[in-house]
Formats: C-alpha cells, structure tokens, sequence
C-alpha cells in the first residue's frame, strides 16, 4: 500500500467514524414505559426520537454488529433487538418488550422491534449500545417513579402525544457527562519468588458499565510485559525477592497511543519460609509445616510428596505468620513409611523444603578494603544440612564475591607458595649433583683398560 493510497484510507475512516458519531449523537430515549397497569411485563415499552437531520439505522440480530438494549439499575443487562429499525429525522420508533402486544395496545404508525426487555416497576437505567462495540452507550436515561410520577399518563400509544409527552420524563442522570474509564489491579501485595500468584483486573466506567476487551497492557518491573484482549485471571512468577512497581495500561481502542486508564501497586516478592518442623511416628504419621517468615504465605496448589505418596494442599490454605499447620494422616493418606522422605514443592516445582535433608542458608561477608563487610553486600546461597530449620546468624557465610574474597588473600597464598617452590627447588639442586657425582665415580676407564702388560717397559 503506498503513501497516497494510506492517506486516503486514513481520511475515509476519520470520515466515517465522525458521521457515526454524528448521526448517533442524535438519537435520544424520548419515553419509557416501564410500569404498565396489570401484571403482563410484556407490554413495557421504549420509545427512541431522532433530533438530528440524518437517518440513524438500528441494526438487529446477534452479530458482532447488531445493536443491543440494556436496562437494569445501572443499564448493564443486554437484550437483542429483533427487528431492523430505520429512524428518519425528527421521527420516532419503539422498542418494545413484545411487539404484538403493543401493536394490539396502540394505534401507532412508525417502526416497532421486538425485545426480551422486563423493565423494573420503580427505577433504572435504559442503555442503547452500539453494535460496531458493544461498550459503546449511544444514549441512555434513567427513570424512577419518585421523580416522574404513573408511567402509564407518559405514553398513550399516538405517535403525536408521544413526542409532546418526551419532557414529562426529564434522566435523572446528566447524559453530556464524559464517558470516564477507571482500571484496577487485583493482586496479592506480597508473594514468594519463584511461586506463581494470580492476578486480574477490573475495568468499568463512570457510567455503571464493566469492560471485558480492550487492549490490557501489563508491566510487571522486572523487564517483563504482556498484552492481552480480554481480562484473566493470569499467572505470573517472580524469580527474585525485592519489590517491584506491577502497571496496567488499559486502551479502549487498540489504535490509540494514549492509555484510557491505567493502574499501578507495589509487590513485595519474599523468600520462603516454610519449613517442615515436625513429623510423626508409627501412631499418628502427621507432617507439621511451620512458616518463620513475618508475612502470610499462600499453600494453594502446593504439593507434599512423601514415599510414594502426595498430597496436593488445598486452594485457599493460608499459613499465618510464626504459625504451624498439621496435616493429619486422615486427610494426606500417608503412612509412618512415607516420613522417611518427605518434599515440599510449589505450584511451580520449585522446591521448597525437605526432610530430613533440609535446604539450608549459609553467607560468607565480603571482605573490603578495610576489614570490615558491609550489609549490602551479603549474598545468601542454598547448602545442605541435617537439620530440619533454618540456620541463623552464626552459621551464615557469605559468597557475594569470591573473587574479591581471593584477592584480599593474595599476599598470603603466594608467601606460601613461594616458600614451597623455593624448598623443592633446593632439594632438587642436591639431588642432581648427587647423582651427577655419583655417575662420575662409577665411570671405567677405558683408556687404563687398553694397556697391555707387553707394552709397559722398566726405566732404571
């Protein structure tokens, strides 16, 4: 597609949309009956007026273009409008609840749809909601019978009387007030990394409307971002602690650069805490699990494996702070067998914890310049122990940096090492010439072993 064609493309869309807008500003709930006499809900009824000078189509049916008619206290129940609707400027149409009922009732001459609507007898709401998004109100106006009076005085059924009568029910609500979008994040403020936690949101308007697609624009602050269509609930996992800034940006047209909405809350991912503090025996083989941490951890969907059994924990299982929780033998199906190995796992497969081989945490201090090891600089790192808690501060060790770790010991290690060589060197030195000396003494000689006895004369 080429510059010129796009342009073209572009000002055709911008036109349309804003004759859309245009026509549809101008469709109005000029009446509505809402609490006929007798008791057959089936001849409530509304009535539309077009002010404008264009004529405004009501599409039916079911499609994904087709209009919808919303009542209820805040006009969010949807019902499908069964007939086609053509209304003509500075003319009317109704939308009635049963279309036969009302043509039998009154004598009206303008177009008629039939619906499934059953308008509460006292107040709410009537929506008209576009079918090109369904999200998007046309007009609305609410009615309550503490303000207006008997609806039955408001519609006789002329077409006349109706238009003249349209004042006698005056919305309760400004219908010029700006559509306004607000987004919120549903999430736990504080998880356990590497552990999956579910979160979702909840878009809805100054209007009483609730938004179920869009364009969702999810930042999680640790370089991970997502963009779905539709709400959740989702599923995400943190691989390390701190606290991290979780944003939503919410877009009503996919198209648009600009958020219609947008949230933002701080979670704080912690380590894991649990450990498994206690097991039973051969009369009551139970699993005692004991969370150390100053925060509630989240059990859901975690899994006890021991011996050849395992219990999946439950959806909702809270462990409190500094609390413990027994899982009876009655409920995990486990046997004094089983105790012998026993592991922790969640949702993720992470391992949490074991028994009676316990995933312990140990540091080693860097060492600075100046001796001393500052608190920032403390790494912790998994290590195996027998026992079956967590270590404390004695027997932490930190390993942040082995490498300045090593070169504080650089002078130390090569004195060593220099002494060493320098003593093997010299050990080999006297053995060489030992050896050299040694071969020297052991060699004959071949000269003396050539002279004969006859070739050897007596000088007097």
């Amino acid at each position: 597609m080429n510059i010129d064609k796009l342009k073209s493309y572009i000002i055709f869309v911008a036109v349309f949309f804003s004759w859309v807008s245009f026509a549809s500003a101008n469709l109005e709930i000029s009446n509505i009956m809402y609490d006929p006499e007798g008791a057959d809900t089936n001849r409530e009824w509304v009535e539309l007026y077009n002010n404008g000078n264009e004529s405004i189509t009501i599409v039916s049916g079911k499609s994904g273009s087709a209009w919808r008619l919303g009542d209820g206290p805040t006009g969010e129940t949807l019902h499908y409008i069964n007939d086609t609707l053509t209304i003509a400027p500075g003319e009317s149409a109704i939308l009635a609840s049963d279309k036969d009922t009302y043509l039998s009732e009154y004598s009206y001459s303008g177009e008629v749809a039939d619906t499934s609507m059953s308008l509460n007898n006292t107040s709410g709401i009537v929506t008209i909601w576009d079918g090109s998004d369904p999200r998007n109100v046309i007009v609305s106006k609410s009615y309550s019978s503490s303000d207006t009076g008997e609806s039955e005085e408001v519609a006789s059924g002329d077409e006349n009387n109706t238009n003249d009568a349209k004042d006698d029910l005056e919305p309760t609500q400004d219908n010029s007030t700006i559509l306004k979008i607000t987004t919120k994040i549903i999430s736990p403020k504080i998880v356990v990394a590497r552990t999956p936690f579910s979160f979702n949101s909840l878009t809805t308007t100054n209007r009483g409307q609730t938004y179920a697609t869009g364009k969702w624009v999810w930042n999680f602050g640790d370089g991970m971002t997502s963009q779905v269509i539709e709400t959740g609930p989702f599923a995400y996992v943190y691989e390390y602690p701190g606290e991290y800034a979780l944003t939503l940006s919410y877009f009503d047209n996919s198209f648009t650069l600009v958020p219609d909405a947008t949230d933002k809350i701080i979670i704080k991912v912690i380590e894991s805490e649990v450990y498994i503090s206690a097991v039973g025996d051969n009369g009551d083989p139970f699993v005692e699990i004991e969370n150390q941490s100053k925060y509630e951890v989240d059990l859901s969907g975690w899994i006890v494996t021991a011996g050849t059994h395992y219990f999946k924990i439950p959806e909702g299982t809270i462990l409190l702070p500094d609390k413990k929780i027994k899982l009876s033998p009655k409920i995990t199906g486990f046997t004094s067998f089983d105790l012998a190995s026993i592991v922790i796992t969640n949702p993720n497969k992470f391992v949490i914890a074991t028994y009676p081989v316990q995933i312990k945490q140990f540091k080693v201090d860097k060492i600075d310049t100046n001796g001393t090891t500052p608190e920032s600089d403390k790494v912790y790192i998994n290590n195996k122990a027998s026992e079956n808690s967590p270590s404390d501060d004695s027997e932490i060790i930190n390993l942040n940096d082995l490498g300045a770790s090593a070169s504080g010991a650089k002078v130390n290690i090569s004195k060593t090492v220099y002494s060493l060589v320098g003593l093997l060197l010299i050990i080999g030195l006297g053995v060489t010439s030992f050896l050299l000396i040694k071969k020297k003494n052991n060699t004959p000689d071949y000269v003396e072993k050539q002279i004969r006895a006859e070739d050897m004369t007596i000088i007097e």
